[in-house]
């Protein structure tokens, strides 16, 4: 089937038509045609406007994703997700709107917030917006035919406007070696050339009466304020240790009687979620999941941790079989659409998805995501103690992606990353943060797990991040180099926390970044990077 014989046929049956951009959002001037588009019959529909004016905002919601609403002086304040603030220790997201609406500065405040969400307010003909800290609820914006759209999955749009994909993306998504480190776009490109990705730390502004798009940075601000004693760095991981405590505390309040399950892994991220978490375990129920030899070390690593904490812990067996997967290919081309149409997503984890919706065990996950940010992930992925200075475009190209040969590609993959860096590391941004930094956390895990977690991890139940806070992941960039190369972040916070995990001596390796790929990968940069344009 055509991609258009392939949305019809999800768009027109039921069973799929409630997956398809499931937890998804659109933003929008244009009312929606819900007969033409079956998959909006079920969503929520907000109006947004004054009587004046001709266009009003259109906000719609899938059934599963909560839109939050808080007007004063003209202004319309929204989250759509879930947020909580462990400065303040609110967790309703309408007072989070209204504390924030009375900051004298609206965008600074979001700082604060730990939570999966896109928020903003709505001024007459202006509407500004931005997403989580780490971009993990994904976000496109655009005007199209004079009208302005901000969604959750650009293939919403997409099929809504009969948009076409760019030649660009179509021949990069045909490359050979594309699927590569995964099926993400560079920069901050969607599969449409009028849409683009919103980026994290910054805020979007969209006019319907100019069709004028602006962004503005808001973080960085001021230099990073590095730990220069012991006593400094102490000091850090107790704040950080708290925040985590007050995310887990406030997480416990949002969905109670034992509804956020936290996954649990040997990992270093998930032991820290279930060091912090102490003095609340009878809050949380806990959980992992097999379908891998890998993932079975893993579930087998959390149920011996978790039995030393005397937490009851529960392994579920993803079947390899299923009546729940059939038809299979059909699942695969839902999987497809919410993910934009760019790639095909791994089969066990669709199996895995589809299998969840079926458990009824809990509201949410707790995930251990975004922790990564503090761990100098780039220097640990090419075995490198330094980077250069600035970046230039190839070497945006060269992190990005593997690629061997079709040269052309290669040269339109720098023009895209030039692009990106005169757009968004302009000025004297990269003084107040390493580059390399600023990229895994903007463009990694925006494009990338944003992506992963938007299109398919949603597929099921929710998903809250307590490490997902701006204000918490900038004292972990405070933390000298080397200490964050050897995970001591993490370390000192599990003694400090809980240190019965630490006696267990269990710790999973991530074999997919083992030392031998990781100087096959270096070689790979240091080569690729030095190829004259």
């Amino acid at each position: 089937m055509t991609e258009a014989e392939t949305y019809e046929l999800l768009n027109s049956k039921e069973s799929y038509r409630k997956y398809l951009f499931v937890r998804g959002f659109c933003i929008t001037t244009c009312k929606l045609n819900r007969q033409q588009h079956s998959f909006l019959r079920d969503w929520n529909s907000t109006e947004i406007g004054d009587t004046e004016r001709e266009k009003h905002f259109y906000i719609y919601t899938h059934p599963e994703k909560k839109l939050h609403l808080y007007r004063s002086n003209g202004i319309t304040y929204f989250l759509i997700g879930h947020a909580y603030n462990p400065f303040s220790m609110t967790s309703n997201e309408e007072e989070i709107l209204k504390q924030m609406s009375a900051k004298r500065d609206f965008w600074t405040a979001t700082n604060e917030l730990t939570g999966v969400f896109c928020l903003g307010y709505i001024e007459q003909s202006r509407i500004r917006f931005t997403c989580d800290a780490a971009g993990q609820q994904m976000a496109y914006y655009g005007i199209v035919d004079d009208e302005l759209y901000i969604t959750s999955h650009s293939q919403m749009v997409g099929k809504i406007c009969n948009l076409r994909k760019s030649d660009y993306i179509v021949k990069l998504t045909s490359y050979k070696f594309y699927p590569f480190f995964g099926t993400v776009l560079p920069g901050d490109l969607s599969p449409f050339c009028e849409l683009k990705r919103a980026q994290c730390n910054f805020f979007t502004q969209l006019d319907y009466e100019t069709f004028n798009i602006e962004i503005h940075r808001f973080w960085p601000i001021e230099k990073i304020q590095y730990c220069e004693s012991d006593s400094s760095y102490q000091e850090t991981i107790q704040k950080i240790s708290s925040i985590l405590h007050k995310n887990m505390e406030l997480i416990s309040e949002k969905w109670p009687n034992n509804r956020a399950a936290i996954s649990v892994t040997g990992g270093m991220d998930s032991k820290t979620t279930l060091a912090c978490t102490n003095g609340l375990y009878d809050r949380f129920s806990y959980f992992s999941y097999d379908s891998l030899e890998d993932e079975r070390v893993d579930a087998e690593a959390a149920h011996k941790i978790c039995n030393a904490l005397g937490l009851k812990h529960k392994i579920y067996k993803i079947p390899e079989e299923s009546p729940l997967y059939f038809p299979l290919d059909v699942w695969t081309e839902v999987f497809r659409f919410n993910s934009g149409c760019i790639g095909i997503n791994n089969l066990n984890d669709i199996k895995k998805r589809i299998y969840f919706t079926n458990v009824n065990d809990f509201d949410i996950e707790v995930k251990s995501w975004v922790d990564e940010i503090g761990r100098a992930r780039y220097h640990k992925r090419f075995a490198k103690r330094s980077f250069p200075d600035s970046p230039t475009p190839r070497y945006l190209t060269s992190l990005y992606k593997a690629f061997f040969h079709n040269r052309a590609l290669v040269r339109a993959t720098d023009n895209v990353f030039a692009q990106y860096l005169d757009t968004y590391y302009a000025g004297n941004v990269l003084e107040l943060v390493p580059w390399w930094d600023l990229l895994y956390w903007e463009f990694e895990w925006n494009a990338g797990e944003g992506l992963f977690l938007t299109g398919e991890q949603l597929f099921a139940y929710d998903i809250t991040i307590p490490f997902n806070n701006r204000k918490l992941l900038e004292l972990m960039l405070s933390v000298p180099l080397e200490k964050r190369i050897h995970d001591c972040i993490q370390k000192d916070v599990i003694s400090l926390m809980n240190n019965e995990i630490q006696k267990t001596g269990i710790q999973i390796q991530d074999v997919s970044h083992s030392r031998k790929r990781a100087l096959m990968e270096r070689a790979y940069l240091e080569i690729h990077t030095r190829i004259p344009f």
